[in-house]
């Protein structure tokens, strides 16, 4: 949409929420037993579409979640400067996505052990090894290399404010941690520290977003309390995971691939 149709953001962002809606539609056909056409509507419940408070705090946590930077700066800043954003985001939101999208099993498998009374502390290590594999090298090139990967991509007039992308680089590395570690709560069944640690993260980043954007930061500010919000989470949930979860996903080798 953006870059070969040249549409703009706007169209951008109409074609993801048509992908959700879907998405949706046909996600919808997997709530009943099976597959079965003519009794698709006798199966219809309200009591399937009712969730608990947790559930769907949760549920609006995963909805917002994923574009709650974008929405903050569009709200302070307008559509010129989200569009900026964009251009910045672009390559280190890879660095979280990659490992979503390959391992997001993980939590299915980790349930399923966890139910069975198993120990999921060695798989968990095994995840966040190959995590570490994929994503440290996209994070060093993106550190060191911003200006060659976004000329590449977009016009050379966007290509500015590289320390931008070196933060959000940081910080999206540091979400990948903050990732497996709240799956891990979730299959332990921690699900109100889940919840909780994760509109802390939310709450704080929004918070820090208004006090550096009063200051005039700019996107430098959205940038570096998206960062300080990404350091305390990872920190917190990592604590919650030893702690609460009794599970420790990193060790010695981790810190090898990291080095």
């Amino acid at each position: 949409f953006i870059k070969i149709l040249r549409m703009g953001i706007a169209a951008a962002f109409a074609g993801q929420l048509l992908m959700f809606i879907l998405i949706s539609i046909a996600a919808s056909v997997f709530i009943f037993d099976r597959i079965n056409l003519l009794g698709l509507f006798q199966k219809v419940r309200a009591k399937m579409f009712m969730l608990s408070k947790l559930s769907f705090a949760n549920l609006l946590f995963s909805t917002f979640s994923p574009i709650l930077d974008l929405l903050v700066v569009l709200a302070l800043f307008g559509f010129s400067t989200l569009g900026h954003y964009v251009v910045l985001l672009y390559f280190p939101l890879l660095i979280h996505k990659l490992p979503i999208g390959l391992f997001d099993m993980f939590i299915h498998v980790a349930i399923v052990k966890t139910h069975k009374g198993h120990e999921i502390t060695e798989i968990s290590k095994q995840v966040f090894k190959w995590i570490l594999i994929l994503t440290v090298p996209l994070f060093t090139v993106i550190t060191l290399y911003p200006e060659f990967l976004l000329s590449f991509v977009f016009h050379k007039s966007y290509v500015t404010d590289l320390y931008i992308t070196r933060l959000l680089a940081v910080s999206f590395f540091l979400q990948s941690l903050s990732w497996i570690a709240d799956r891990i709560l979730g299959a332990k069944n921690k699900r109100m520290l889940r919840v909780a640690s994760n509109y802390i993260f939310g709450s704080m980043f929004i918070l820090l977003s208004l006090v550096f954007a009063f200051f005039a930061f700019g996107l430098f500010g959205i940038a570096l309390a998206f960062l300080i919000s990404s350091i305390f989470d990872a920190f917190v949930k990592y604590i919650l995971v030893i702690a609460k979860a009794k599970v420790s996903f990193i060790d010695v080798d981790h810190l090898k691939i990291f080095a």
